[in-house]
């Protein structure tokens, strides 16, 4: 606020703000010790869409999980990332259009202190402020699912659809990296639903509803054509599971202990 780069105001109605985070960095002296701590807060622009919240780019961003894939193709072939950019990019050029940030984390400004959003508001609020701790983040009897489903086989199927549609853009991103082998081997897709594996490698599908035998033809169509292959994983291996639904403490550990926060 002292550099008059953002001032604190409410959000006006309709506006959707970015999230923000700080960005912690260790300075070394050239004897190895540390000089000084370094930080710095960016807002999370990658999750502004295009067309809803913009509509004109002038500087390309890349998804991140294209990033990812390039790291991991690196470390396959031992190869050395050089990593080129402007440090000063953002002092070219002035920002005509109002952008609105979340407060950061644990941020006050004296006289308004009204504008943070403290968890113990919250708790009082829904009177759940005397409430002890839980062990796991849900509860064991919920499930988290964006997708309406008349069985939990067609639930599993429209989730594996999701993953079809990953894989795909998957195997179309090696194909044009140079080092990569030639074709390119189906991208495995898991599954830990066996009805759903079953009914993905049937020619045949009986069901009464329009959206799954789209997504039946589909799958269908790219297993016969080598583009995906689907193989089954047990329910405790399955990493993605706790992000879904709730799951005992040691299960929560084990797939944070794998680097994957829930």
């Amino acid at each position: 606020m002292q550099n008059h780069t953002w001032e604190l105001v409410d959000l006006p109605s309709g506006s959707k703000p970015l999230g923000c985070k700080w960005i912690l960095k260790r300075k070394y002296k050239a004897d190895g010790y540390i000089d000084k701590y370094k930080e710095r807060l960016v807002a999370k622009g990658f999750k502004q869409k295009e067309g809803l919240d913009f509509f004109d780019t002038y500087s390309p961003v890349t998804r991140i999980t294209s990033i990812r894939v390039l790291i991991a193709v690196a470390a396959l072939y031992d190869l050395e990332i050089h990593q080129m950019d402007v440090k000063t990019a953002f002092l070219n050029g002035e920002l005509d259009e109002e952008i609105y940030m979340e407060q950061p984390e644990g941020f006050v400004v004296l006289g308004q202190e009204k504008k943070s959003h403290y968890v113990e508001t919250i708790l009082r609020k829904f009177k759940a402020y005397d409430s002890p701790p839980a062990k796991t983040p849900v509860d064991l009897n919920l499930h988290l699912a964006k997708n309406k489903a008349r069985s939990t086989m067609e639930s599993e199927f429209i989730a594996l659809d999701k993953a079809r549609e990953e894989a795909e853009w998957l195997r179309n991103f090696l194909e044009d990296i140079p080092c990569w082998t030639k074709p390119v081997p189906a991208i495995m897709v898991h599954c830990d639903s066996q009805s759903a594996i079953g009914r993905a490698q049937s020619s045949m599908y009986n069901g009464k509803s329009r959206h799954i035998r789209r997504r039946h033809n589909t799958i269908r169509q790219l297993i016969s054509s080598g583009i995906i292959s689907i193989d089954y994983i047990k329910l405790k291996d399955n990493l993605a599971d706790p992000l879904t639904k709730g799951l005992s403490r040691s299960s929560i550990l084990f797939v944070e202990g794998n680097g994957i926060k829930t």
